[in-house]
Parts: structure tokens; sequence; C-alpha cells
């Protein structure tokens, strides 16, 4: 009972961060993306 209490917040702390997590690496790789993409755009307009 005592080892059920404990691992319960623990649970939810580990999937909050895991959420959180992936959340923010999602948005970065999206951002990094968009800026490459813009690169690119540049890059090629001067070739």
């Amino acid at each position: 009972m005592a080892d059920n209490a404990l691992s319960l917040p623990i649970n939810f702390l580990t999937f909050f961060h895991k959420k959180y997590y992936s959340f923010f690496t999602s948005q970065k790789l999206f951002y990094t993306y968009k800026v490459y993409y813009f690169f690119l755009k540049i890059t090629r307009k001067n070739i």
C-alpha cells in the first residue's frame, strides 16, 4: 500500500515530464526546420 501511494505521484510526474519534453522537442524541431528552410531559400536566391 505504501509503495503504491509513493509510486503514484512519481508516475504522474514522469508522465507529465515526458509529455512536456516531447512537446518542447517537437516545437524545437519545427522551429529549426523553419530556420533551415528560410536559410535554404536565401542561399538558392543567391545562386
